[in-house]
């Protein structure tokens, strides 16, 4: 499943925009259309996306391009991750010495040692093709994985967020044994159920005093 987001400067829990390309009927252009449209009906125009995550792949590194090229572009830091396991499983095989050298690998990656970790794969992973994928993946892609910045900002380097919404605002509601819809038939209801959830949510905010202006 890709799923990607975009957030709006300066307010980085703000969803724009989400949709599961893996699930969308007509492929990416069908993807396409749909991002947009859903942005468009938020109320924003693609240059508002200030921050924008998806996984590498190359269509959703052309998609962010060509629609938000004023945003900033991350490759989704655990689907990286999943790629360095494959090279540590390629180099070792199963098992431990693979867990560690991933572990090793995942967390330098998290804390911006970019250049260790291309040196790393290129080292021992030489002459072995999935470990030079893997480094070509990453040094494509670099400009898009500094994880620790993002971190230290406070703005988010995976979609796991929207994934999980999705899983319980949706899933479970309309996913149950049985259940088959149409889209006339499951729009309303899950409007209903995404307004319950917002209402509920802002209820449980604790109440925040407000700043009296001659203070």
């Amino acid at each position: 499943m890709i799923n990607i987001y975009g957030c709006l400067p300066n307010d980085a829990n703000q969803c724009s925009a989400e949709e599961s390309a893996a699930e969308t009927p007509g492929g990416e252009s069908e993807f396409e259309r749909r991002l947009l449209r859903e942005l468009a009906a938020a109320g924003h125009a693609p240059e508002d996306v200030g921050f924008a995550v998806g996984d590498g792949a190359g269509w959703v590194r052309r998609l962010f391009d060509d629609w938000f090229p004023r945003s900033e572009r991350v490759v989704d830091y655990y689907h990286a991750a999943e790629h360095l396991w494959a090279a540590a499983r390629a180099r070792h095989g199963p098992g431990d010495l693979a867990a560690a050298w991933a572990k090793r690998l995942c967390a330098a990656l998290k804390a911006g040692r970019v250049d260790n970790v291309l040196a790393e794969l290129r080292q021992r992973g030489a002459g072995l093709p999935e470990c030079e994928r893997v480094a070509a993946y990453i040094a494509e892609r670099r400009d898009r994985m500094r994880y620790d910045d993002y971190l230290r900002r406070g703005l988010p380097i995976g979609s796991g967020r929207v994934e999980a919404a999705c899983k319980t605002v949706v899933g479970r509601r309309m996913k149950c044994a049985g259940m088959r819809w149409t889209v006339a038939g499951a729009n309303p209801v899950l409007w209903l159920r995404c307004a319950r959830r917002l209402v509920r949510r802002l209820l449980e905010r604790p109440a925040r005093r407000l700043r009296d202006p001659r203070e």
